[in-house]
């Protein structure tokens, strides 16, 4: 009888091991098989994602030789090819989905970057030009990041204040082909806050005066060809047209910033006015039929400030060109 209980005690014990083996096999099989839907959606990439048109990228994805590739979802192609642009993945290749290198993949990486710490004497002077309407925006970058007309061929910088939003333009120039480089570069911003914004802050109301943290990324392209072919992307993926609009990458903005020091098809003409002080530069866009006007305005608010001020060329998007004019969308 003892013998017989032992018997059932020990079966019954060992059923629930199995299960509980099995349970753990499950478990361990489930969080190494990473869809590649989920890895691009953990990388903060889904929109770039969804930007990618499967009937145009058919033939490579008859490349994949591990698995029958027509039963996955329109999502999991479109992560897959995405991984595969960005060169995280090889999906020609009999390696697992699993792959490590994907956790190591660079360009899933966040990307992050060092504010710099501007004099409180420049930044007053400036938000007090922006409170008496002298001027509607600047910003603040170290001197010896600052691009100009010298060091400017095939170049654009394109301002915004999203990270997120940074690597996601990244990552969709470089599915599309795009021959560049680029660099993230930090700068101190402000500007005036128009009546149609709908998030104005509590303490941004007595000044009407927004103080930001923002970057530009310098982007240099192969060609001028290649620099043309970037602002179709932008109104197409990065262009807010409407409140609810989908297809964009996040934190599009209505009104997206980007300039060219050199003169382009369907860019307009501005004036920048430059201040050099303390190892810093600020400076703000204008109408070319306001520059006279604000040069004057700014020499007299800084005539107790020793600083350099100087002017050039600069052509803008004709979205921020808008902007300039007193436009909202």
């Amino acid at each position: 009888m003892k013998n017989l209980f032992m018997h059932t005690f020990l079966i019954n014990n060992l059923k629930k091991l199995t299960i509980i083996f099995i349970s753990l096999i499950l478990i361990s099989c489930t969080q190494a098989d990473k869809s590649y839907t989920q890895v691009v959606a953990n990388a903060k990439l889904t929109e770039v994602a969804n930007t990618i048109n499967l009937e145009d990228n058919n033939a490579a994805l008859k490349t994949i030789s591990d698995v029958d590739y027509a039963q996955w979802s329109e999502e999991e192609k479109q992560s897959a090819l995405l991984l595969t642009a960005l060169g995280c993945i090889d999906i020609s290749t009999n390696d697992s989905k699993q792959s490590t290198s994907v956790d190591d993949c660079k360009a899933l990486q966040p990307l992050s970057i060092d504010y710099p710490n501007v004099p409180s004497s420049l930044t007053l002077v400036f938000n007090e030009l922006l409170e008496q309407n002298i001027i509607q925006g600047y910003n603040i970058k170290e001197q010896e990041l600052v691009t100009s007309k010298e060091t400017g061929n095939n170049i654009f910088l394109y301002g915004h204040s999203s990270l997120p939003h940074a690597k996601q333009l990244i990552s969709l120039l470089n599915i599309n082909n795009i021959d560049f480089t680029w660099q993230l570069i930090p700068k101190s911003s402000a500007f005036n806050i128009r009546d149609d914004w709908q998030d104005t802050k509590i303490d941004e109301k007595e000044s009407r005066v927004r103080i930001a943290k923002e970057y530009d990324i310098r982007l240099i392209f192969a060609d001028q060809a290649e620099q043309l072919s970037f602002m179709p992307l932008i109104n197409k993926y990065a262009k807010k047209d409407t409140d609810d609009e989908a297809g964009l990458i996040i934190n599009a903005w209505w009104q997206p910033f980007y300039r060219s020091f050199s003169a382009l098809e369907s860019f307009m003409p501005v004036k920048r006015i430059s201040l050099q002080a303390d190892g810093f530069i600020a400076s703000t866009l204008v109408l070319q039929p306001d520059l006279t006007k604000t040069l004057d305005l700014i020499k007299a608010s800084l005539a107790n400030i020793e600083v350099t001020i100087s002017t050039e060329d600069v052509w803008v998007n004709p979205a921020f060109y808008r902007y300039l004019n007193g436009g909202y969308k």
